[in-house]
């Protein structure tokens, strides 16, 4: 081959190569000008929109398409100085709360609120802005989304939502990889995580930790505070009842303790088990008395710790809050005997008013009920040790219940359908899916107990067993069909619930380890394919340059020759 057709050959792949790699998508390009934005309803949900921003760069005119794509209905205001939002979805945001706008502050890394109103606001391309629903605090200062544009799919609090529904809008795993294995050096943890600004807080017999999201690294950790209560997240604080009968605040980013409060004096092993829900700046959260006598259900100021009112009743053991409509619903164990060996009644779903504590009513069962209720529209559903599950009205009545077996189990409630586990220590396990009015879908059987609660993402649920080889499963929503399951290693019992944020699954184990799982996961041959892409195209734009500096020559030699 003579040197210009070598030449000519390299050039063609030279240039092939490279108009193939630039004809590759880039991270963060796009073709035409785009904005995302995030819809918080301040109970737990929420919902992101990324569209082209239009001819109308108004914060307004794309909260609208933006709306409408979500399948929203959006209610407006507007006055001399703009438009206010009333409502969007089926949420509440009344006075005093109301739809605070906020834009990314890419730089600093945080919301900032925007200096102007939705109206009068222009877009720029890649921008993400914020609704949130909240109240301000006493000094007009405003709370800040836990969604951010990094981390668009936090788990928030126990059960996700303030009414419990135990369902993410985030994709889930379709295969059991871990992604990371983070061992705390002790047995025991039962509690389940919350997942937000990239970080992972769980409680267990050693302390508190915050791990970080993609790593499983420990970012700090506090090991005076432990126990079973899962956290709760709220604009840079993290809450959490802990063994020794405080609920403590604290400062997500370090862990310093903002505040901390006792609501259960006289504390044993556990004195709180339950998990803390925050709502209108206060965070609630049930007591449980394992030496006999009465416990209480307590609300608490989010900025100071103090106490805004306490509701005696027999122990909360396990259950957290759920809170709808400004009314919570918790289930009562009952008495404690032989430090919470049984239960003496009264057991049930006792109704507040979230405002004051006063009393609503109590719906009693036969036996303890630990598992925290989920609301649905009208509808409660909860389990019990004396084997049913439960739909009961926001008014108290009984709308159906169904004989499943003694449960501790917490119902997750999605569009697929009700899921809840079964059995208790030393059973076989089953986990149900039930259609709203309680005609059963699918069940599906384990060898263990399924005591923790299931969680639905992105058409899949998940769940694990507590038995001494305890496993942890994936099934279909839809039909119960298998997808993936794992054996945690050193095999132990689990009682902690799964949690899906971001794209991942987390969850703990009594053998003192928490797990995350993920589809994402650069695997070492995906690494070695990228690198020998780019070795090849530095080979070929090297040959390239090689073969003109040669003809170059060539020509320098003909030209003094002549």
């Amino acid at each position: 081959m003579n040197t210009k057709r070598l030449i000519g050959t390299l050039v063609t792949l030279g240039v092939a190569a490279m108009l193939a790699f630039s004809l590759q998508p880039m991270p963060g390009v796009a073709s035409t000008e785009e904005a995302s934005l995030l819809i918080d309803m301040g109970n737990g949900e929420y919902y992101w929109a990324e569209l082209e921003i239009g001819e109308n760069k108004t914060a307004f005119s794309f909260t609208e398409r933006a709306v409408e794509e979500l399948g929203l209905e959006m209610e407006v205001e507007w006055f001399s100085f703009g438009v206010m939002i009333k409502k969007i979805g089926e949420g509440d945001c009344s006075l005093p709360h109301y739809w605070h706008f906020y834009f990314w502050d890419s730089e600093n890394v945080t919301w900032g609120m925007a200096p102007v109103g939705q109206s009068d606001y222009l877009l720029e391309d890649g921008e993400s802005i914020a609704l949130y629903c909240e109240m301000d605090y006493p000094d007009w200062s405003s709370p800040l989304p836990v969604p951010t544009p990094e981390n668009d799919h936090p788990s928030i609090m126990f059960r996700n939502t303030l009414n419990n529904q135990g369902s993410s809008t985030s994709v889930a795993p379709e295969r059991g990889k871990v992604k990371w294995d983070f061992d705390s050096q002790k047995l025991e943890i039962d509690s389940s995580a919350a997942v937000g600004w990239g970080k992972v807080f769980i409680t267990g017999t050693n302390g508190f930790h915050a791990l970080d999201q993609e790593t499983g690294e420990v970012i700090w950790s506090k090991l005076t505070i432990k126990g079973m209560s899962s956290p709760a997240l709220y604009d840079g604080k993290v809450l959490i009842g802990a063994a020794d009968g405080r609920v403590y605040c604290l400062d997500a980013e370090n862990g310093n303790v903002v505040w901390k409060t006792m609501v259960q004096p006289n504390p044993w092993r556990q004195s709180i088990t339950s998990s803390p829900k925050v709502w209108n700046h206060q965070v609630f959260i049930g007591t449980f008395n394992e030496i006999g006598g009465d416990a209480s259900v307590v609300s608490l100021d989010i900025e100071t710790g103090s106490i805004i009112w306490e509701y005696e009743t027999a122990s909360v053991y396990a259950s957290s809050p759920a809170i709808q409509d400004g009314v919570l619903y918790v289930g009562i164990a009952g008495t404690a005997v032989d430090n919470g060996l049984s239960f003496d009644a009264p057991h049930g779903l006792l109704a507040l008013s979230a405002t004051n504590g006063s009393f609503l009513w109590m719906f009693d069962t036969d036996e303890r009920v630990m598992s925290s209720p989920a609301v649905n529209n009208e509808n409660i559903f909860f389990t019990s040790w004396d084997g049913n599950l439960y739909s009961v009205g926001t008014d108290g009545t009984l709308n159906w219940k169904k004989q499943i077996g003694e449960s501790t189990s917490s119902p997750a409630v999605s569009d697929d359908g009700l899921f809840v586990g079964t059995g208790l220590l030393g059973q076989s396990g089953k986990l149900l899916a039930y259609q709203m009015d309680g005609t059963l879908l699918w069940e599906y059987e384990v060898e263990g107990p399924i005591q923790s609660s299931p969680v639905v993402a992105d058409g899949k649920v998940y769940f694990a067993t507590n038995e001494l080889e305890g496993q942890i499963y994936c099934l279909d929503a839809a039909h119960g069909s298998p997808i993936w399951d794992y054996k945690p290693s050193p095999t132990n019992y689990i009682l902690s619930s799964p949690v899906i944020a971001d794209g991942d699954l987390f969850i703990a184990s009594d053998n003192g380890h928490v797990y995350a799982f993920s589809d994402h996961i650069a695997s070492g041959s995906d690494q070695v394919d990228n690198l020998m892409i780019i070795a090849g195209l530095a080979f070929v734009l090297l040959m390239v340059g090689s073969a003109i500096a040669y003809n170059l020559r060539q020509k320098g030699k003909q030209e003094e020759n002549r």
